[in-house]
């Protein structure tokens, strides 16, 4: 039976901004195109809206704090004949274990084992109340994943090779030959660095692709551990830009440009939400900036505004061709030249940033 878990997000970490980070991570093209289309679903709710979806549901019940969402993922056997499609049918109906919430299910084919991500609302749409994951839930929804891959005729793991912590004979000498772990684990750190905006939210996505990461304030260095249990220290990833005082800067670099850019807002269209942090908005914006608009479902979010039923102006915008990477329209404001001025300074900014930590936005 395929494998399930739950990525584990610290307490205080959730916020507006980390969901969307997520939902632009498990929506990559590159990751989940197959057979000319995409292997994305949404339960309840619809891809090309569903950050808007999620936070509309949250306005409605005054339940826009702490726990935002539930990121699940469900794994089949590496090497496995698994179908992607079935596999995403198998995730679509455990996703139907969250009764009355919005899922959005992405199907992942760009590794050696099939895996499907879900992004799950904590807020139910049709009851308004919160979801809780208990022991009890967890059980209930583990018996359920066994009995839809029963159902499905899909492979199931080999108990001795799932307990197994290092690398099988054939994997063992395709690293000696290529070191294609860690090549794998370099691909990785680079797509989760795109869409994160800080150390917590880098973390908890390179979890949902199964690395640990170690990465304390009283530790030289960051060290990863594979899905295969091969740990590398990041001085031995053959990159400076992947060191962790480099990673740090680049961090400070991203909170420290965003804040800067909001601060500008605030000065020119009356500001933003008073309730969303200066880290959250900068979130919001480096992972707008890491991906194209016309590849990026969920950029309207960040869009033009519009208020709520108790009058409070949200960024809930339901276009979205701006180039701006906070999603503001500046084609039709008086402003809109000093504005464009200030985003080519800040351009130029961050390009010498990004020589100086190697992190470049894509």
């Amino acid at each position: 039976m395929a494998i399930v878990h739950f990525v584990n997000y610290k307490r205080g970490t959730q916020s507006r901004a980390a969901m969307r980070g997520v939902m632009l991570y498990v929506m990559q093209e590159k990751k989940t195109a197959w057979d000319g289309g995409p292997l994305v679903s949404g339960i309840n709710c619809q891809p090309q809206s569903v950050y808007d979806d999620f936070l509309n549901t949250k306005l409605l019940y005054h339940k826009d704090g702490g726990v935002m969402f539930y990121h699940m993922v469900q794994s089949f056997p590496k090497g496995a004949a698994v179908d992607p499609r079935q596999a995403h049918e198998a995730a679509r109906r455990l996703a139907k274990y969250f009764d009355g919430c919005e899922v959005l299910v992405c199907t992942h084919v760009d590794r050696e084992h099939i895996h499907s991500h879900c992004v799950i609302n904590s807020v139910n749409f049709e009851t308004g109340k919160k979801l809780h994951m208990a022991k009890e839930q967890l059980q209930e929804l583990m018996r359920r994943n066994d009995a839809i891959c029963q159902e499905m005729g899909l492979p199931v793991f080999d108990a001795p090779t799932q307990q197994a912590r290092g690398m099988s004979g054939a994997e063992y000498h395709t690293a000696l030959k290529g070191q294609s772990w860690k090549l794998r684990l370099m691909n990785t750190i680079d797509a989760c660095m795109k869409y994160a905006a800080d150390k917590d939210a880098f973390v908890s996505l390179m979890e949902s692709e199964g690395y640990a990461v170690r990465w304390e304030s009283s530790r030289k260095y960051i060290t990863y551990t594979t899905p295969d249990g091969m740990r590398c220290r990041d001085s031995k990833l053959h990159e400076e830009k992947y060191c962790k005082e480099v990673m740090e800067r680049e961090f400070r670099i991203r909170a420290e440009l965003i804040k800067r850019k909001f601060h500008r807002a605030a000065e020119t269209d009356g500001g933003i939400e008073a309730d969303e942090s200066a880290e959250q908005r900068a979130a919001v914006c480096a992972a707008a900036a890491a991906a194209p608009a016309h590849c990026d479902p969920v950029r309207s979010a960040a869009g033009d505004e519009q208020a709520d039923g108790a009058g409070r102006r949200n960024k809930l915008g339901a276009g979205g061709n701006s180039e701006d990477p906070a999603g503001v329209e500046t084609a039709h404001r008086p402003d809109a030249g000093a504005e464009v001025s200030d985003r080519d300074a800040e351009i130029a900014d961050r390009d010498e940033q990004a020589a100086e930590t190697g992190w470049e936005p894509e």
